[in-house]
């Protein structure tokens, strides 16, 4: 049986950083890298801004340098570390980078330079879509019983023209069995409520994939899982 949901486009947001994407303890080993010291008497509430202010006493790109190679441990080595630091400084290139699966970490780094730097790196920005999805037969209703990435791929999708840019990249696996590239599409996602069978779903994404959502209020939708 084919899924039929109906679903309404409830918020699209624009956000300057995702939620938990760094921790305290982030801060701590950052603050760490730079020689600072005992941290021992710096409250969680505080160590941002002892690791942002440790990091502007830094060079820009060696405070870059710094948090990529936390961040990404040895998925870069020193010259793609450099290039990266060099295009963070001049593009959106969480959005553009040839690796995917590092678009949503560049975005985290690109954050904290921008902190740190804000005349050097620009300013950072996703989106945020809340979707109520209403399921309208037994099949969608399982759909929804397992939310994946795969599923609120082809659903987003499904809200957009044929001539978006998931379907001109992916169309192949928006229609087929898998989508492995969903999972770095879709970099956040929660259930926020369920109630009379709707679920309301936010999804975390960048504007390169979500900005046909803009203006769209409501759309019927027959997504699925991979399987």
């Amino acid at each position: 049986m084919k899924t039929q949901f109906h679903v309404t486009v409830k918020e699209y947001k624009k956000i300057s950083s995702l939620p938990d994407s760094w921790t305290p303890n982030d801060f701590r080993s950052i603050l760490q890298l730079t020689d600072f010291g005992d941290d021992a008497d710096i409250s969680d509430t505080d160590i941002q801004d002892m690791a942002i202010m440790a990091l502007q006493d830094m060079e820009a790109e060696e405070a870059a340098d710094l948090v990529a190679k936390y961040r990404l441990g040895e998925k870069l080595n020193n010259g793609q570390r450099q290039e990266l630091i060099h295009e963070m400084q001049e593009d959106e290139i969480w959005e553009e980078y040839g690796d995917m699966t590092l678009h949503e970490d560049i975005f985290n780094i690109s954050t904290v330079m921008h902190q740190a730097f804000p005349k050097v790196f620009p300013d950072t920005e996703a989106i945020r879509v809340v979707l109520e999805i209403s399921p309208l037969n037994s099949e969608a209703k399982n759909q929804l019983a397992k939310i994946s990435e795969s599923l609120i791929c082809r659903m987003i999708a499904d809200g957009m023209s044929e001539h978006s840019i998931l379907y001109r990249l992916f169309d192949e696996q928006l229609l087929g069995q898998k989508f492995p590239e969903s999972e770095n599409i879709v970099w956040k996602y929660e259930e926020v409520s369920q109630e009379n069978e709707a679920l309301s779903l936010t999804i975390v994404s960048t504007e390169y994939w979500l900005k046909e959502l803009r203006d769209v209020e409501n759309y019927q939708s027959s997504a699925y899982a991979d399987y």
